[in-house]
């Protein structure tokens, strides 16, 4: 698998899901991770961020079922 290949996706319809090869799969799939994780850390930062500079937000509805 060659890591230095990026899959750049602006829409689900950009992909000719017939015609995708295993590598471009493969390479999307890795994105995809890499993304979740990168996603994951900024959920995690500004959680504790919150947590440190404004708790009550926290308690609120609309985060207490994220966090």
């Amino acid at each position: 698998m060659n890591s230095d290949v990026s899959v750049q996706i602006k829409d689900e319809d950009d992909i000719n899901w017939d015609e995708i090869t295993d590598d471009k799969l493969q390479d999307l799939l890795v994105n995809m991770v890499r993304m979740k994780m990168i996603l994951d850390l900024e959920n995690d930062f500004f959680y504790r961020y919150l947590q440190r500079n404004d708790p009550e937000s926290l308690k609120s509805k609309q985060y207490s079922d994220i966090f």
